[in-house]
């Protein structure tokens, strides 16, 4: 391996430790070395668009996400981040577009949710409808990506076709996932019991 590519694989590395951290300004510098260094380089555009994501410049990551598309056409996360940002500047037409692509031709289940996601949210029940046992099906068995679910989750609550079965086995793939909340422990109470209130416009009341 050559030294300029250790040395990328070093700041991607780097790169991504800061983006987990919510280390954003870390991050920055060394994502416009990496893109000084490699320009069409697939991660190096995706690690730029995340960060760019995350900083809320949807509007910035577009390009580069949009580039990394057109070297690795069939590369999920691409997709992914591609999708956030079209919803976040609220770039619907292409939005629309691209949960189309993944619903007709998926790279994975996780795919199949956000193009239902999506339909949801651009009320297009009829697309929305067309897929959702096919995604449901896929949360029960564990085939979505976990960190989607409480998307889904919300995006579909009071659907009239899910059924009070349905929901709850959901309900559980959710709960089987996620950490169990911390077992509170009562400690006895010794005397009365005082309960206070708090106004909610903060006694600007008469």
């Amino acid at each position: 391996m050559s030294r300029n590519k250790k040395q990328l694989n070093k700041l991607l590395s780097d790169i991504e430790i800061h983006l987990n951290s919510g280390l954003f300004s870390k991050a920055e510098p060394l994502c416009l070395k990496a893109m000084e260094m490699a320009p069409d380089n697939v991660d190096v555009l995706v690690r730029y668009g995340c960060l760019l994501y995350s900083q809320l410049k949807g509007d910035k990551a577009i390009p580069f996400l949009e580039k990394a598309i057109q070297l690795e056409p069939n590369n999920s996360q691409v997709r992914t981040y591609m999708l956030a940002c079209y919803k976040e500047v609220q770039d619907y037409d292409h939005l629309l577009q691209l949960a189309d692509l993944m619903c007709n031709s998926p790279l994975n289940d996780s795919e199949l949710s956000l193009a239902y996601s999506c339909y949801l949210s651009l009320c297009d029940w009829a697309s929305a409808q067309k897929l959702e046992q096919r995604v449901l099906n896929a949360c029960i068995a564990g085939r979505i990506d976990s960190t989607l679910l409480p998307g889904i989750l919300l995006t579909s609550n009071g659907r009239p076709d899910i059924s009070p079965e349905m929901d709850y086995q959901l309900h559980r793939q959710w709960g089987s996932i996620f950490p169990k909340a911390t077992t509170i422990v009562q400690k006895p109470i010794n005397g009365h019991l005082r309960i206070a209130y708090v106004s909610a416009d903060f006694k600007r009341h008469p």
